[in-house]
């Protein structure tokens, strides 16, 4: 029987969490306005044209290619290319009008249905596909720590956030040789009910999200479209620095990337805004940039990174519900006409 205290501190987890989220909104929104000089921010965002933002979206959208086909690799290629495209797209578009991320859960749908993994077995591939971000962002991170001045953070936190990750990865190439081997026993009658039953059934479960990494050549491929795909995302970063007048250089823009990507690592606000603009300011004035024009340059980054993505991705949404809806109308008019002919059918 539980105690009182358990008893409460169950219901009080939850709250935790949400606790643990508003205060960091809460630190991220005082930092941000404290302190602007207003009207540099908006004469910077002024300062931004036409041609470089629409590169930097057509870039996002190269990016977002990047991480579809590494999707596709790590799920050994059960599902279509424009599948994955839609399924990044759409959770991505959700996200960004949720808080907590909640298209982490429609994806998780979408590739049950488009390829016929089980929630578990993506949930694995959404875990690995995480995991092999993280250690190349660390990676390239580091290096790109070590010329720029000022960012003595990314210098010490990059080696133990790649070291984690690639320890994560480790195990779990071995969890997945393992459950192939524990396959026989996970279900035989013989083996005692307990811990380790259960821990075997947990592996069977998971195992084809982590297979992908047993396989010979896949977690090549896999680390060098995430590099691409980081790649591409800094390049991002450089342009729309530069279409608002800001010197933001390959290795400091990395370092951007990689304080963002750090600051969403808890979900909060839909799209993360708050934490986002956060890290970045915080990175760009570590590098000697003013607040002002640092802010600027967040809100305009975040902004026609999360805009096109929002908009494409309602859309598609929108239009492959309707395509579902006329196929099953389709479907239901040609049963009724089926059933409809077979009484005359069976009077001739």
């Amino acid at each position: 029987m539980s105690t009182d205290a358990e008893k409460t501190t169950g219901r009080m987890g939850p709250w935790w969490g949400l606790g643990l989220r508003g205060l960091t909104l809460a630190a991220a929104l005082v930092f941000l306005v404290r302190g602007v000089r207003w009207y540099d921010m908006g004469d910077t965002i002024r300062r931004a044209g036409f041609l470089l933002p629409s590169i930097v979206i057509a870039m996002n959208a190269c990016m977002m290619s990047l991480r579809a086909l590494r999707l596709r690799t790590l799920l050994e290629r059960k599902l279509s290319f424009s599948s994955s495209f839609l399924a990044l797209i759409t959770s991505s578009a959700i996200n960004n009008i949720t808080p907590f991320r909640g298209g982490n859960v429609a994806r998780l749908w979408m590739l049950e249905r488009a390829s016929g993994v089980t929630k578990s077995a993506a949930i694995a591939t959404t875990v690995v596909e995480n995991l092999i971000e993280v250690s190349v962002l660390a990676a390239i991170g580091f290096v790109a720590s070590l010329f720029v001045a000022g960012q003595r953070w990314a210098t010490i936190a990059t080696p133990a956030v790649f070291a984690l990750a690639i320890a994560l990865l480790v195990l779990l190439r071995f969890t997945a040789g393992r459950a192939v081997d524990a396959t026989y026993e996970a279900y035989a009658p013989t083996v005692r009910a307990g811990w380790r039953q259960r821990l075997r059934q947990f592996l069977l479960r998971t195992a084809p999200g982590f297979r992908a990494l047993c396989k010979p050549g896949v977690p090549a491929h896999a680390l060098l479209l995430s590099l691409l795909a980081w790649t591409c995302e800094t390049a991002m970063i450089v342009l729309a620095a530069r279409a608002m007048g800001l010197q933001v250089s390959f290795p400091l823009a990395t370092v951007v990337l990689l304080g963002i990507n750090l600051a969403m690592a808890l979900p909060s606000t839909p799209a993360s805004a708050g934490p986002f603009e956060g890290a970045a300011v915080a990175v760009l004035m570590f590098a000697g940039i003013g607040k002002g024009p640092a802010l600027a340059f967040a809100l305009f980054y975040h902004a026609i990174q999360v805009i096109p993505v929002t908009v494409a991705g309602v859309a598609l949404l929108l239009l492959t519900k309707r395509r579902h809806s006329t196929q099953a109308s389709r479907l239901q008019g040609k049963h009724v006409e089926t059933t409809s002919a077979r009484p005359a059918d069976l009077g001739a």
